[in-house]
């Protein structure tokens, strides 16, 4: 949990900043700009999706209150498309491209965590439930801790791949993962 206040760079107090520019040039590098500061705003925040249609024109850092200035839905889709497919920070959660998962740390980057919290802690060749993983009083000074489920697949899915782990659903819908 974040325990200082976010700050943004002073580019966001800049009234043309919230304003597609219309030179490519400078629209690469506004978008970049906007990409920076999603990402270091989601991880200081920690959030993990960000709806395009509940950000407009209210939330942080999409909307600037001191210079009463938003960055419009549109221009917020294209921020968060160059995040998706030019820099692989996040993926579409929907077709309709609303939501968005923003991957301030990308599922191997988890996958890596999670499996030196394994090691360290003398739990490989154990079981654990994703449950224990995510939630448990054990990891609940990891910075995995309380991450999102289905970012929490994606990460054990990159284990899977690497041999590092095992995955076992059972009937009740609780998974249990095999580290190796």
């Amino acid at each position: 949990m974040a325990t200082s206040a976010f700050e943004c760079p002073a580019i966001h107090s800049f009234p043309p900043f919230f304003t597609q520019q219309p030179t490519a040039d400078t629209w690469n590098k506004q978008r970049q700009l906007w990409c920076e500061l999603v990402l270091a705003h989601s991880q200081h925040h920690r959030v993990f999706i960000i709806d395009a249609d509940e950000v407009v024109g209210k939330a942080a850092p999409f909307h600037n209150p001191a210079i009463r200035r938003s960055l419009p839905r549109e221009t917020v889709v294209l921020v968060l498309e160059h995040l998706v497919s030019a820099l692989k920070c996040g993926e579409w959660e929907n077709k309709d491209r609303t939501r968005c998962w923003v991957f301030w740390r990308k599922p191997d980057e988890w996958a890596s965590l999670i499996y030196k919290w394994i090691f360290d802690t003398g739990r490989t060749n154990t079981v654990c439930t994703t449950f224990e993983i995510i939630h448990g009083d054990e990891s609940a000074d990891e910075s995995f801790h309380e991450l999102p489920e289905p970012l929490l697949m994606r990460a054990l899915d990159v284990l899977v791949k690497q041999g590092k782990a095992q995955i076992f659903n059972s009937s009740d819908g609780n998974a249990g993962v095999k580290f190796i």
